[in-house]
């Protein structure tokens, strides 16, 4: 939706009071953009505003100015930084020598930057001193947004008539390469895709937030709690009408490895809940469509977009780095296919398109780039299995979720607002092995030291001890 510039002017003006009075509800109308809207833009000349990058920096200042957070940044390791680094070097710098300047790169890279900042918001929801606020303020931006999306998807598989008008208000004004015919609409009346541009943009999408709102908000009490489960709930049916296979896979490995390492028998009990409640879902919700494509994985002939990811892509790939011996070095470019779509000479440089998106980072940033990325997710991974506490579990499934989301397609790479879901989960990940900078409970269940301390000192029966646990702060606080 291309909203003039007299709107947005309004709504700026709104982000900047929310920041300077109710700061806590930014992350409300992030996530709410992000999941309902993530097509709302302004143009400035020919350079589009999207309007959740305008939330997105307004966040990013609120949560950076805390301290705890800014020193936890710079003391460790963090992936974030280091996808930035790849996407500015390999991505935007280096083509500028293979393709002269252009503006087109420079917006690539800093709308791609702040996409990847959504790891900050993950990190603030395990380390920051208003953790508890800022959990109940996401939880309600992903349930008005889930909603939406729900409403869309279910409105979108009425039939091509509806398909087509949710299409034409998400993507009408954006020119000719959206402009979708009777046919699509029609093949997309059979698989939601909402405002994400694909369905399995849209299934992924949910799955991520369905995970991250059971890690933080299952375990609390009260609204929390109750606004977690309604997203959940939204989320899965929203998938399900999505049709979309990575999706449901990458949900099952979340809740295979979260269930097998959890070691208290009432969490299984409710895993297998829920697992009866979504087989529920699947056949109330018209889940033919998504039980008839799951039968295409295991047909003796495989079906196109199973082999577009596996033989294609990997087939244009080697052919245009035969070709062009210098892609495998410092690669194409962050997104070079959009560049050429604007006109930009790059020559057959943008035939090497794979879905997938490890070798899709290879394709964009070349072989150190890959590397880098390659070896930051094993380092997630790795991280997520050293957490401790009952967060453990889903922390570890979560992980490598995303790792599969990442593997099976490229939208991890090239749909900004999944980038901004995804990497707000990660930050959840590394956030949760750094939760001694934060006082008080966890969202998330993690047993952070101050409070094994206390808990240790109340079993010896310290008098301080015994205070400490009861109030949850250290003896003479305040």
């Amino acid at each position: 939706m291309n909203l003039s510039i007299l709107i947005m002017i309004p709504f700026a003006a709104l982000t900047c009071y929310l920041l300077a009075r109710r700061s806590a509800y930014l992350l409300t109308l992030w996530m709410f953009l992000i999941l309902a809207f993530p097509t709302t833009r302004s143009m400035i000349g020919p350079i589009p505003i999207y309007w959740y990058d305008i939330v997105a920096v307004a966040s990013l200042v609120m949560l950076l100015a805390e301290p705890g957070l800014i020193a936890a940044q710079r003391s460790r390791f963090l992936p974030h930084w280091v996808f930035i680094a790849v996407v500015l070097v390999t991505g935007t710098i280096l083509p500028f020598a293979r393709y002269g300047v252009h503006a087109e790169l420079v917006w690539n890279f800093l709308h791609t930057a702040l996409a990847i900042m959504g790891f900050v918001v993950g990190f603030a929801l395990v380390l920051s001193r208003r953790e508890g606020l800022y959990v109940n303020r996401l939880l309600i931006g992903f349930a008005a947004g889930a909603a939406i999306l729900f409403i869309a998807a279910i409105y979108q598989r009425s039939g091509p008539a509806g398909s087509a008008q949710i299409l034409d208000w998400y993507y009408g004004d954006f020119g000719t390469e959206f402009i979708i015919g009777e046919f699509q609409a029609y093949l997309r009346s059979t698989r939601a895709a909402a405002g994400m541009q694909h369905p399995n943009t849209l299934g992924v999408a949910m799955a991520v937030t369905a995970m991250v709102s059971l890690i933080v908000g299952v375990r609390r009490r009260g609204m929390s709690r109750l606004l977690s489960l309604i997203v959940i709930g939204l989320c899965l049916v929203t998938l399900v009408l999505s049709a979309s296979r990575q999706a449901l896979l990458g949900l099952m490995i979340f809740g295979t490895f979260a269930g097998i390492l959890t070691a208290s028998g009432r969490a299984r009990q409710t895993a297998l809940a829920l697992s009866l409640v979504g087989a529920l879902v699947l056949v109330a919700t018209g889940g033919a469509g998504m039980l008839d494509r799951l039968s295409g994985l295991f047909a003796d002939q495989l079906d196109s977009n199973v082999a577009a990811r596996i033989i294609d892509g990997p087939e244009r790939l080697m052919r245009t780095i035969s070709e062009n011996p210098s892609v495998l070095l410092i690669g194409a470019g962050h997104d070079v296919t959009k560049l050429a779509r604007l006109g930009t000479e790059v020559g057959d440089l943008d035939q090497g398109f794979s879905s997938n998106g490890f070798l899709l980072s290879l394709y964009y940033y070349g072989v150190f780039g890959f590397i880098l990325i390659l070896a930051t997710w094993l380092l997630t991974i790795r991280r997520a299995w050293m957490t401790r506490g009952p967060a453990r579990p889903p922390l570890i499934g979560a992980s490598l979720a995303l790792a599969f989301f990442f593997f099976a397609d490229n939208h991890g790479l090239l749909a900004e607002e999944l980038m901004t879901l995804i990497f707000l989960t990660t930050g959840l990940i590394y956030g949760a092995g750094l939760q001694r900078l934060a006082a008080g409970s966890s969202p998330i269940g993690l047993a952070r030291p101050e409070q094994s301390r206390a808990r240790a000192a109340g079993r010896s029966g310290s008098p301080a001890g015994a205070q400490e646990v009861r109030s949850g702060r250290p003896a003479g606080g305040p």
